[in-house]
């Protein structure tokens, strides 16, 4: 599909891609916690900059640092926006985003959100948005409950079966009548 006519010139859709990585899956609070983003030309022509690359990154953490080479980096507030000036050939992939985090609120998942773009027409804009999830970890590392508690669940349910067994059932004293 054509895109723009233009002064002769016939203008491809591009198609750029997004994929986010990062280190741990369960982080707990105070952990730093980097991401990896990576931009690919998945299109059949050269992207031509500027690229421009959005996190938004979920309350519960904090970023630190945002880097990537030939990638200009900014942090405003909970949002890391990344710009690349430098063209992208089909097939090529610009170096890798870095973004650092630390974990300031344990509770619940921690869900960050990217995208990228270019001011060209996309072929696909599926690919250019990508979410990744994370599940604190539970602090102090144990579960309220274990399979080390299951013998001492077992005696207690035991005792209360017993117990009830013996009030419905137990022995009774007979009023004779008199």
């Amino acid at each position: 599909d054509v895109a723009d006519l233009d002064a002769g010139l016939v203008l491809t859709p591009v198609d750029l891609a997004l994929t986010i990585s990062q280190s741990s899956a369960r982080p707990k609070q105070g952990d730093t916690l980097p991401s990896t983003l990576d931009v690919t030309n998945d299109g059949p022509t050269t992207v031509y900059g500027p690229i421009r690359l959005v996190q938004q990154l979920p309350s519960g953490v904090t970023p630190v640092a945002a880097a990537g080479e030939t990638w200009d980096c900014s942090i405003t507030g909970s949002e890391v926006t990344c710009i690349r000036a430098l063209a992208l050939v089909p097939g090529e992939a610009a170096p890798p985003i870095v973004v650092t985090t630390t974990v300031i609120d344990s509770r619940g998942d921690l869900v960050s959100r990217a995208s990228v773009g270019t001011p060209a027409d996309e072929l696909s804009l599926a690919n250019n948005q990508v979410e990744t999830m994370a599940t604190m970890a539970t602090q102090g590392g144990s579960l309220p409950f274990t399979g080390a508690d299951t013998l001492r669940l077992i005696l207690v349910a035991a005792g209360v079966l017993t117990l009830g067994l013996f009030l419905t059932y137990g022995p009774r004293r007979r009023v004779r009548p008199g």
